[in-house]
């Protein structure tokens, strides 16, 4: 018989489940083998609506149901079922259905499975576990209705012990893309549904540890700890709880036996747990009966302190500062169904750019990806799955009345549960640090009331909540101030005005596109601000699927390439990371300011800080290397003992060879030995001082020879041929033994605008200085004639309004050598411009690209950090960054030279002597602009070289 009704039950939000079991820890049970897992192929049946799905399916015998299948865990609409939809703030169903939040849209996908398994013996207790359901589900077994779920990002139990048979069994589940949790899952995400983590059945003793609460306390020097466990034990009156804890060595610690339901182990000098050295003892619990062991439990513990201290959040006495990411759960090919490899390849490139926090945005992760973080090391703040900002972020402004969860009865349960869930599941790693009660859902009792829950279940941690920004009718939800995208002036505004709380940025330094500049304008606050505590860069992966365009080409997608609308289109992918996990240059940036190392060099040597609450020097080595123009000519390394929290000098052999070449003196921090996450020799951090070279006086040149003709005006000696156009206002061609322009070189005002310029329109804003690059008008041009050189000027009006000149004027040398000055005249009431500079277009067949510049990564004036003065090799086809939608890209600051040539190593060499920018690619920032994915772009049969001043 089936007890469930769908429709009502999802249109309430009152009700978040039937059956389902109390939420308790995610402990690891090492004896018996209690687990089967159900994932794999499972009989499927998708259908657009509830009305189109196959009727009392969970009732039919599973040979007549003509099912597709699918392979759990997944999401649907990556198996090829359905749309996947993209929408930031907005609900999918903007503009389609005119609901009220509650209401389900007339659009409501929902999945049918079936899959049959084999209980191999009589149990007295079996348990089936759902890691990650999507929005919500109904569960049916050997016909019967078992139970119902929403929450989607937390663990969803049924007991199945009533329902089950010795032999053949039937699981029936059915989910539903939307239900009124839905209006509390409005995160900034593809909407995905179905079983997208693990399915097992746990086969329970009969004595059963189902809850465990473990907490450490310290004394004032942190030379003595307490290690506490509380549990619940059912079906056991008679239980002895026996807990043994042993150190990383498996040294035995202390044994004792539980009483009263509570455990408490002493330890002496422990080793503590922080994100810099994450020491974990091992905690084994044995339930036993009548001496008879019933259950084994393993448990990772990291003992620690988090104190709120003055204001100031402090892990074991010292002061936390966040150098953090926001995460999503994602992957460009599975969606939501992220594999374990792909959660550690995660893990290791967050520990090796000097990432040292994450925030679960926006929902919990997988239980795995916490166990992994305690391990590897890194300071995570739990957030809870409650996101309505498409009820209050909207062009009319907030109306009280319609947003949720707000003060509304209805919504209460629903948003305790979500806290609940999660807690319960989470409390017992080490690498949470703060809870939150979720990401911009304004503010309330509601919220509040969740901020008091995690309070009274947990008095250890704080918590975190951004919406008291925007509503201060309940300020102490939030133990800290945290804000998103606050400008560094009104951080340091907040911080210079009696504080009462620590600030954070929960979300900062926007990571879409081309982006990420002037971050270390925020790292540096942490030196100057107590209160600062950090923040967390928004975000780390790409949320781009892997696709296939109409003519087979697989590219990265974005919202409304599936035809999802309304969308949000590319606002998806704001990842420091991209989607298919190779890293962006930005990385380059967030790995120098998040060093734990500042290294100041001088000619002396190098005066190296530790950032390191707790790590000493032991673990790396301090490398040097002397480089002339780019070319490493010394190397060597020193004896370096750092304490945490200090600085010290070091001297080094750092000499100087010639006055006409640029030395650079290198300092590097490298791992002495390999680790879990980086191998030997791996770079931390690095410092450089830059050595000048002398300007020397220009050598005594060839004679030229200048030939004025109708139409042209000629430069030249019997190694090369410059011809300028009259005409055509612009050099027309360099000939060395081939000609080396494929097109007119031009002042240039304009690069392709980033995504986060078009999130600001910036473009409009400054279109006056496109129409400037495209067409200029030549006005006027001279020609001076030296027995050694040549001067051709050009001046032109640049078509703007109001109306503005510039000048660009070529010295041409007998040795081939050309000088040229760029001018312009700037008039007030014109908007600032994006770029000044040159543009030159090369022939295809010069794509070798050698650099003397700050690389190797793409760099800019308020990125470049993460990038040092070196030689290195590129070509135009690599220097275009994988940017899902094409834009301004691989550009390098600092260019004291690059050299463009072919084959038979013939082409141009640009060169300055006070460094420019430059960027060598295939395409205009005109061909960039006009793209809207990878494949776009056209067919290049050009170099474009463009050297701009800024």
């Amino acid at each position: 018989m089936n007890l469930f009704n769908e429709v009502v039950t999802l249109e309430d939000p009152n009700v978040v489940e039937i059956n389902r079991l109390s939420p308790h820890s995610s402990h690891r049970v090492t004896f018996p083998n209690i687990k089967t897992s159900l994932n794999g192929r499972w009989l499927f049946e998708y259908a657009d609506t509830l009305a189109q799905a196959t009727d009392s399916f969970w009732e039919k015998e599973i040979d007549s149901l003509h099912f597709n299948s699918i392979q759990v865990p997944s999401n649907i609409e990556l198996c090829g079922f359905g749309q996947p939809h993209y929408v930031n703030t907005m609900y999918p169903w903007d503009g389609i259905d005119q609901i009220n939040p509650g209401e389900l849209p007339s659009n409501n996908p929902v999945g049918s499975y079936v899959k049959e398994f084999f209980i191999d013996a009589d149990t007295d207790r079996t348990i089936v576990s759902f890691e990650g359901v999507q929005s919500a589900f109904a569960l049916w077994v050997n016909k019967k209705f078992v139970g119902y779920s929403e929450g989607s990002f937390t663990t969803a139990e049924f007991d199945l012990s009533e329902y089950l048979t010795k032999g053949k069994n039937t699981i029936a589940v059915r989910t539903y893309k939307y239900c009124s949790g839905s209006w509390l899952e409005d995160q900034d995400y593809w909407r995905l549904f179905g079983i997208f983590r693990d399915v097992n059945l746990y086969h329970l003793p009969t004595t059963h540890l189902q809850d465990m609460v473990v907490k450490t306390t310290l004394n004032s020097d942190y030379t003595q700890a307490m290690v506490t466990v509380d549990y619940q034990i059912i079906g056991g009156e008679n239980a002895v709880v026996t807990a043994k804890l042993m150190d990383k060595k498996g040294e035995v610690i202390g044994v004792v036996e539980g009483e009263n339901n509570h455990i408490c182990v002493e330890v002496s000098n422990p080793a503590l747990w922080s994100a810099e050295i994450p020491n974990l003892y091992k905690m084994v619990l044995t339930i036993a009966v009548d001496s008879q062991t019933m259950e084994v439990i393993e448990e990772n513990v990291g003992i620690r302190e988090l104190k709120l201290e003055n204001k100031i959040y402090k892990i074991n006495g010292k002061r936390i500062v966040f150098n953090g990411v926001n995460r999503h759960e994602f992957s460009h090919v599975n969606g939501r169904a992220v594999t374990m490899e792909e959660m550690i390849w995660d893990i290791h490139c967050m520990k090796q750019q000097n990432i040292n926090a994450v925030r679960t945005s926006h929902y919990p992760n997988a239980v795995a990806f916490y166990e992994l973080c305690d391990i590897y090391g890194l300071y995570v703040i739990d957030e809870a799955n409650v996101e309505s900002h498409g009820t209050w972020q909207l062009p009319s402004g907030v109306t009280d009345s319609f947003v949720i969860p707000n003060n509304i009865p209805k919504w209460r349960n629903a948003c305790l549960d979500r806290a609940a869930t999660m807690l319960h599941r989470d409390k017992n790693h080490p690498s949470i640090v703060m809870w939150s009660c979720g990401n911009e859902s304004y503010g309330g009792k509601i919220i509040f009331e969740m901020a008091e829950y995690f309070r009274e279940q947990d008095d250890s941690r704080i918590v975190q909540y951004e919406g008291t920004f925007y509503d201060r009718r309940f300020d102490a939800t939030s133990d800290v101030e945290s804000t998103m995208y606050a400008s560094v002036i009104n951080v340091e505004k907040y911080l210079d005005n009696d504080p009462q709380k620590s600030y954070m940025l929960c979300e900062y330094s926007h990571a879409m596109g081309n982006s990420n500049g002037a971050i270390k304008k925020y790292t540096d606050l942490q030196d100057k601000y107590e209160l600062y505590q950090g923040g967390f860069i928004w975000d780390f992966i790409d949320q781009g699927i892997l696709h296939r365009s109409t003519k087979g080409e697989e590219y990265l997608a974005y919202g409304g390439d599936f035809g999802d609308k309304p969308t949000d289109y590319n606002f998806c992918v704001n990842g420091l990371v991209f989607a298919d996990r190779t890293l962006s240059p930005k990385m380059a940036e967030i790995k120098a300011v998040y060093s734990p190392f500042v290294i100041t060099v001088d000619e002396t040597g190098a005066t190296v800080k530790s950032r390191y609450l707790f790590r000493d020097f032991t673990d790396y080595t301090l490398c040097w290397t002397i480089e002339c123009n780019g070319i490493v000519i010394k190397e060597g390394e020193v004896t370096a003992e750092i304490l945490p929290s200090t600085e010290q000098h070091f001297s080094m052999d750092f000499v100087t060879t010639s006055a006409t070449d640029t030395m650079t003196y290198n300092v590097y921090i490298k791992q002495r030995d390999n680790t879990l996450w980086a191998n030997k020799g791996f770079v931390v951090a690095f410092g450089q001082y830059i050595v000048e070279a002398k300007d020397q006086p220009l050598p005594a040149s060839e004679t030229i020879q200048v030939v004025t003709g109708d139409f042209n005006v000629g430069v030249m000696n019997k190694n090369f041929r410059v011809i300028f156009g009259k005409n055509a206002g612009s050099i027309v061609s360099i000939r060395s033994g081939e000609e080396l322009l494929d097109n007119l070189p031009h002042l240039t005002f304009w690069r392709a605008p980033t995504d986060n310029d078009r999130g600001c329109g910036y473009q409009r804003k400054q279109a006056q200085w496109k129409i400037a690059s495209m067409y200029p008008n030549c006005i006027d041009m001279k020609v001076e004639k030296e027995p050694t050189y040549a001067v051709v000027t050009y001046v032109y009006n640049l078509n703007t309004t109001p109306n503005t000149t510039g000048e660009v004027a070529y010295r041409v040398y007998g040795d081939g050598k050309i000088e040229v000055t760029a001018t312009y005249h700037p008039v007030e009431g014109l908007e600032e411009m994006p770029l000044f500079g040159m543009e030159y277009s090369m022939p295809e067949t010069f794509s070798t690209v050698e650099w003397f510049a700050n690389g190797p990564e793409e760099n800019y004036i308020d990125r470049d950090n993460g990038v040092r003065l070196s030689a290195f090799k590129t070509t135009p086809a690599s220097d275009v960054t994988k940017y899902v939608i094409p834009q301004e890209c691989g550009n390098r600051t600092n260019v004291r030279c690059v050299t463009i040539t072919n084959q038979y190593q013939n082409g141009l060499m640009f060169t300055s002597r006070k460094g420019m920018d430059v960027s060598v690619l295939p395409y205009t920032a005109h061909e960039l602009e006009n793209a809207l994915h990878l494949y776009d772009l056209p067919n290049s049969h050009h170099t474009i070289v463009r050297v701009a001043m800024a």
